[in-house]
């Protein structure tokens, strides 16, 4: 029994040892990392340093005056474009009360000159009517003193309008020049003349008169 012993504890310590030395080797590898790690912060540590020479503090200090003086410049060229877009808003309102102005007063001329156009439509119409109407009975005036002239009362030459006068009188002149002697003395026929003067009429009529009674009521 006194020589067993030694071997349990033989066994233990030899279970312990390599268990320890498992530990060793994982504190070893776990070492190995933090050194690791510590080298990769010295390296970033040193090309932040390179990066920022004058401090991080200083150069993101340096960025924010950088982005104040952006957003100062912006803020300014915002509140101008404001301005600027008040002014043309402004205008554009007073152009539009103008337009729309304009447009009432030419909608009211519109109105009234449509009304006057409608006025004189119906006066047209009216004479145009009228002028059928005239033109009717002009027409059947002739008929019947183209059909029955000995019923009417024949012209005479005082009553005659003042441009077929003229036309009387000129035809007179001519035909006694026509007939004078070259020394101013008319020539004497029994017969007497007669002329036809015509009548602006539709249809077109003319007016028979007897030259040697007209001839005798016109002082030369």
């Amino acid at each position: 029994m006194a020589v067993r012993a030694p071997a349990k504890n033989d066994c233990s310590c030899e279970q312990t040892s390599l268990h320890l030395h498992a530990e060793i080797e994982n504190l070893k590898q776990k070492l190995l990392e933090r050194e690791s790690h510590i080298v990769n912060m010295e390296t970033n540590f040193l090309c932040e340093a390179e990066k920022f020479p004058h401090g991080e503090y200083a150069a993101l200090t340096d960025e924010i005056l950088i982005w104040q003086d952006k957003y100062s410049r912006l803020l300014e060229s915002h509140k101008r474009v404001q301005r600027v877009n008040q002014s043309l808003e402004d205008k554009l309102l007073l152009l539009v009360d103008k337009t729309e102005s304009e447009k009432n007063v030419l909608n009211s001329e519109i109105t009234i000159i449509s009304q006057k156009l409608v006025d004189q439509q119906f006066q047209l119409n009216q004479l145009n009517d009228e002028n059928e109407r005239y033109k009717n009975d002009l027409n059947i005036a002739i008929q019947l003193l183209q059909c029955k002239p000995s019923h009417f009362v024949s012209q005479k030459y005082d009553n005659l309008p003042s441009e077929i006068q003229s036309k009387v009188r000129s035809y007179i002149f001519s035909k006694q020049r026509r007939m004078s002697d070259g020394n101013g003395n008319i020539a004497q026929k029994s017969e007497g003349k007669t002329i036809k003067v015509p009548i602006p009429t539709f249809p077109p009529t003319a007016m028979v008169y007897s030259l040697s009674n007209v001839s005798k009521g016109i002082n030369y």
